[in-house]
């Protein structure tokens, strides 16, 4: 009877010790910085069909309450949401620097701050600013804390 229980408890002794370091190994491999960039550019025309339900419906969100012609075309633009960690919690400045096609060397830029270790910001360049600049055709986002740079992303045609 002892032998079978040593042969039941152990697996589960090591299964409960496994299951209690996992958060903490999963929690430490996470690095500070930008951790996912994600954009959206939103036409009148809407997305083309697509067998991804995510699509439209990202559409939908973005044109919603928009019930006139001015209303839709004020809400053309590209859309980024940034997720992005920290060390050390406290304030933080997200800055999105960018370039748009029909001012190309022209640097645009936007900031926000944020408190904690972590957090989503949305930056939108739309309505006038991008009926008179373009689509985004470069961007860049710099995380900072005290001044100095904790991370950054960029897109491929960056410079």
């Amino acid at each position: 009877m002892n032998q079978r229980l040593r042969y039941f408890a152990r697996p589960l002794l090591l299964a409960a010790v496994g299951a209690a370091l996992l958060p903490l190994c999963s929690c430490s491999s996470t690095k500070p910085g930008i951790t996912k960039v994600k954009s959206f550019h939103l036409t009148e025309s809407g997305p083309k069909a697509a067998a991804d339900q995510a699509i439209p419906f990202e559409y939908k969100h973005y044109m919603h309450g928009a019930i006139s012609s001015q209303e839709r075309r004020d809400r053309q633009g590209n859309y980024y949401t940034v997720m992005w960690k920290a060390d050390n919690p406290g304030a933080v400045t997200i800055r999105f620097d960018y370039r748009q096609g029909d001012s190309r060397s022209q640097l645009h830029s936007k900031e926000v701050t944020a408190n904690g270790s972590h957090g989503t910001v949305k930056f939108e360049v739309n309505g006038a600013d991008y009926q008179t600049g373009g689509k985004v055709t470069a961007w860049k986002v710099t995380l900072l804390q005290n001044g100095a740079t904790i991370g950054s992303q960029q897109s491929f045609l960056w410079e």
